[in-house]
Parts: C-alpha cells; structure tokens; sequence
C-alpha cells in the first residue's frame, strides 16, 4: 500500500449536503477531489482512472463488468466492523429510472423522491451490494474505445 497525507479538500461548488429535520439528504454533487501532499507511484495495484466527460458519461465506458471497492463494514448494523483490506465487488450500472423506482420502492423513501442527475446508479443484485461507508466510493468501468483502461 501507500499511504499520503491529504493537503486540501475541494468540494464540487454545487453540492447540497443538507438534510431537512427528520428526512433523509437530498444530496446533489457529492464528490470531492483530495489533494495529496506527495504523488503516488504508479505500479499494476496503484494506477490513475479516466473521467469520463460529464454530458456523455454513459457512452465513453462499458456499463457491464465495473468494479466498486471500498473499506466499509463487512455487515450492516452496529455488530459490522470496517474492513482492514481493501473489498471490492463487480456491479453493473443502472439506468437511473430504474434506480429511482428501485430506491422509491424502499421503506426509507417516498413515491415522491427524486435521484438527481449528478448520481449514478450500481449494483441492484442480491447479494452483492457496497456495506456502511462505501458509499460514494470508486466505481470503475471498462472504456469503449480501449477496454484494458
């Protein structure tokens, strides 16, 4: 592993991090960059990702055969522990209609919620899914044009 000291946080101007008295967060634009006081040397286990433009993010990549990883609890609820080593787990994204109508079909939201745009919907599958903070976490997928990026 390599580990480096963040030195500065920006946070996309257009996030929403509010939350109204007794509702969950509408959260908008919830991503960040974190800045790294030395860069990391690039090795096959430690590499860049591309960005994808944002007007056409859907057609630059594969939308089969992502990978979402993180160090979140191994089980939801009080009794999970976050993780030493790195998870990850393969997802394919998710038409957001679809991820509004799965989400609104919860207990924890209403027919009248909306998913923003900004967002991006994986997963779905039984049994495979990210765990309590892994939320928002890297999400990779195979590019179009070169599928080994």
């Amino acid at each position: 592993f390599q580990e480096r000291t963040i030195i500065r946080v920006d946070i996309d101007p257009e996030y929403s991090g509010t939350k109204a008295q007794g509702q969950y967060a509408q959260l908008e634009f919830d991503f960040a960059l974190l800045h790294v006081s030395e860069e990391f040397i690039l090795q096959d286990h430690v590499n860049t990702i591309c960005l994808p433009a944002w007007g056409s993010r859907t057609e630059q990549y594969n939308q089969k055969n992502c990978v979402a990883m993180g160090w979140g609890k191994h089980k939801f609820g009080e009794e999970g522990l976050y993780q030493k080593t790195l998870k990850q787990v393969k997802m394919d994204i998710v038409p957001n209609t679809l991820c509004q109508r799965q989400l609104r079909a919860t207990d924890r939201l209403t027919n009248s919620w909306n998913l923003h745009d900004s967002f991006l919907c994986a997963g779905g599958e039984e049994g495979k899914d990210l765990c309590t903070g892994d939320g928002g976490g890297p999400l990779v997928c195979p590019m179009n044009a070169n599928p080994n990026r």
